[in-house]
């Protein structure tokens, strides 16, 4: 009985979790967290800054990524669509305000296990 008590506590904290990639990103963003942001990322990612693109180690990945916000600092950050309909795939666009300008964000995560990791990271310039 204890077991099964512990089972139904575990399991919406779980699936919440596996929902909740794409906000989580959002805030890692937001927050400037880059530490935590790359222990999201898979062993390789395909990563898209405005015009360049590349398949890179999830470290140099997560180096791309910081460098790029580190020119570009982030002043606000909004989900503006997400898509989970696939049990396998999470995918969302986060609209990233900047100094610089608006950025339109692009993640997906692939399930490897019994988590989501993130696999494309794509910035693009947001479209008015």
């Amino acid at each position: 009985m204890k077991k099964l008590l512990l089972l139904l506590f575990i399991l919406p904290a779980t699936l919440t979790a596996l929902a909740d990639q794409v906000d989580r990103t959002a805030e890692l963003l937001k927050t400037g967290n880059f530490t935590e942001l790359g222990k999201l990322f898979a062993g390789s990612v395909d990563v898209t800054l405005m015009d360049d693109e590349n398949m890179l180690s999830g470290t140099k990945a997560l180096a791309s990524v910081e460098s790029f916000f580190k020119k570009n600092p982030i002043k606000t950050v909004k989900v503006l669509h997400r898509i989970d309909s696939n049990p396998k795939i999470k995918f969302g666009v986060i609209l990233v305000g900047c100094s610089t300008g608006n950025y339109r964000v692009s993640v997906s995560f692939k399930q490897s296990g019994a988590q989501f990791l993130l696999d494309e990271f794509r910035v693009e310039t947001e479209k008015a």
